[in-house]
């Protein structure tokens, strides 16, 4: 399992999964790297992304898992 800063190639699948933004929304955050994405060995599990208060301070907006990887341990 690998946790890491969102990329390009995981577009797609965060612009299909994450319901609450838009896809240029989501690209923005892929550029200024406010999402970090959870993999195993072959595909995006999960994805959390986040914002800031008063530009400074982080917030979390969406943490999302899997249904099929909630309530496992690592």
């Amino acid at each position: 399992m690998t946790i890491r800063y969102a990329n390009e190639d995981d577009h797609n699948y965060l612009a299909a999964n994450d319901h609450h933004v838009q896809a240029e929304v989501i690209a923005k955050k892929i550029k200024d790297s406010e999402i970090i994405v959870v993999a195993d060995d072959t595909q995006q599990i999960g994805w959390l992304r986040y914002g800031y208060f008063w530009d400074n301070i982080p917030f979390m907006n969406m943490l999302w898992i899997e249904k099929s990887y909630r309530k496992k341990a690592g």
